[in-house]
């Protein structure tokens, strides 16, 4: 038994073994004593009281027992989650297209002095048809609601116009701070997809090869 404990004791001194596999293995034995006294031994100091010999044993049993199983990781779970990631991520840049996109249609959508113009041909046409007629305070009197209802349309168009101006520009105000907000959501997105990935590859690595990956693969005929 003192040769096993001595051994036991060697290969603890050498760190092959931990110390409390060898001390358990030394229990099994029945040369824990003689474990403890080899290891001081070896060591050239009293490394382990021997008078707390029981201690050490339970202690070695509960490092033993106690160690925490290695977590399983979920692979397709994770696989999941960056696939969330990634559409929520094409989601958001689509959205951000979308707005892109209305701000480059917003435009007026009145000409102004269109109305203006045809009633002033109109009228034009009237007053020189009076004219003809000999007809000149009638052709003065037209003349002057020609003039005046196409003051009045381009007026209104005017108006229209510059109320339609300020509704884009609030759109493009709206539009963009929805830009800004999204992107400012794909940026906090970014760094979580790229480490979700990098700890993907890692795992992948770190897996043995499949029977697939592993069998040999037939030369191409081609």
């Amino acid at each position: 038994m003192k040769s096993a404990a001595f051994n036991l004791a060697f290969k603890v001194h050498r760190n092959e073994i931990p110390f409390a596999e060898g001390l358990l293995k030394s229990v099994e034995s029945g040369a824990q004593e003689d474990f403890i006294v080899a290891l001081n031994s070896l060591a050239g100091e009293t490394k382990y009281n021997i008078n707390k010999l029981e201690q050490l044993i339970d202690e070695a049993r509960h490092g033993i027992t106690d160690k925490p199983k290695e977590k399983k990781v979920d692979l397709a779970a994770l696989e999941e989650e960056l696939n969330q990631l990634r559409s929520k991520r094409n989601e958001y840049k689509e959205n951000i297209r979308t707005y892109q996109s209305q701000i480059a249609t917003l435009a007026p959508s009145i000409l102004p002095g269109v109305n203006s113009f045809l009633l002033f041909l109109v009228g034009i046409v009237f007053v020189i048809l009076f004219l003809l007629l000999g007809m000149g305070i009638i052709s003065v009197f037209v003349l002057i609601i020609t003039l005046s209802g196409a003051g009045y349309f381009l007026f209104q168009d005017m108006t229209l116009l510059k109320k339609q101006k300020e509704e884009i520009q609030r759109k493009k105000e709206r539009y963009s701070a929805e830009i800004e907000k999204i992107t400012a959501i794909v940026n906090d997105l970014e760094p979580k997809i790229a480490e979700k990935e990098q700890y993907l590859d890692q795992i992948r690595a770190s897996m043995p090869p499949t029977e697939e990956d592993a069998a040999p693969r037939m030369p191409s005929m081609d």
